[in-house]
């Protein structure tokens, strides 16, 4: 049977491999029927839902030295290290996931520093405890840099500039709030694209042609679909144009952006802020030089 679905392309030979060790004469037809259409993580999920493993301890070991490959003349018989596994994060069970990766020293150093420190609330030295609380920690800063969120938003807002062009702290809160923090591109057939990667704020109607920094304007896209909803807008051409014009921003500007930021953020203000503001400005620097004086003055313009 199982042969028969291979060769009708019903079951890839990806997913025979994931389910062999579990195929017997008793459930082979069920398995490989609830396997149809299934990618290679759905296959892997089902199989945790089925037939739960118990959890994997916690451990950091040394993998062995990569071995030189020799040069010309050499003894002949070597035999190559095989190459590092990339991360690999497999189900278990159906709320429980085994997680690999290779670390480099620092962070094994880091990892075993922070157990130490974490012995009274985790005597077993769980590194998931570990691991759990600090993305816990690097999620809300990521949160609160990339997508405007704040434990408690403070009933007046600081970033209160109306300058064009500058989306302030709490469109931006909004926006993402409402949007789930995915890209929401919607495709012809009405299908939502949802990476969770390189996401940006796109206008609607686009700013260059008069379109509002208000949220009603403004939806989460990543970088390519804000891209191609850039092209359509203004075409191609020009947006090669202007990305090649960012690319190769002379070196004494960026040297100037550099000197800018520090000089505002010892003053108080926050580099995040500082970098949007410089970008806002770049837009209308383009093709221009601008001296120190002008690009603290018009930076300070959009921060105050």
């Amino acid at each position: 049977m199982a042969l028969g679905m291979l060769e009708r392309g019903e079951v890839h030979l990806t997913t025979l491999l994931l389910l062999r060790e579990r195929l017997t004469e008793d459930n082979h037809e069920d398995l490989l029927r609830a396997a149809i259409g299934k990618t290679k993580a759905q296959v892997q999920e089902f199989l945790a839902l089925r037939f739960p493993r118990s959890d994997t301890p916690s451990v950091i070991r040394s993998l062995p030295n990569a071995t030189v490959p020799p040069t010309a003349g050499t003894t002949p018989g070597f035999v190559p290290m095989p190459a590092p596994k990339a991360t690999r994060i497999e189900p278990l069970s159906p709320d429980r996931y085994e997680v690999r990766f290779t670390a480099t020293r620092e962070l094994k150093e880091k990892l075993e520093y922070a157990t130490d420190l974490m012995r009274h609330a985790n005597p077993k030295g769980d590194l998931s405890i570990i691991v759990e609380r600090a993305l816990d920690l690097l999620v809300g800063e990521l949160e609160k840099r990339r997508l405007g969120k704040a434990k408690r938003p403070p009933l007046r807002e600081h970033d209160t500039t109306t300058r064009s062009g500058y989306v302030r702290r709490a469109v931006r809160r909004e926006v993402f709030e409402r949007d789930g923090a995915r890209c929401a591109f919607m495709d012809e057939l009405g299908r939502r694209c949802e990476s969770r990667v390189f996401l940006e704020l796109d206008h609607v109607n686009a700013h260059a042609l008069g379109g509002s920094d208000d949220a009603t304007n403004l939806i989460v896209k990543c970088a390519a679909h804000n891209r191609l909803a850039a092209e359509r807008d203004f075409g191609r051409e020009h947006i090669d144009k202007r990305k090649a014009e960012r690319t190769n921003l002379p070196r004494q500007r960026r040297s100037q952006s550099k000197e800018a930021t520090r000089a505002l953020t010892s003053l108080g203000f926050k580099q995040p802020h500082v970098r949007r503001a410089l970008a806002v400005l770049e837009e209308r620097w383009a093709g221009s030089d601008p001296s120190l004086e002008t690009i603290l003055r018009e930076t300070l313009s959009i921060l105050t």
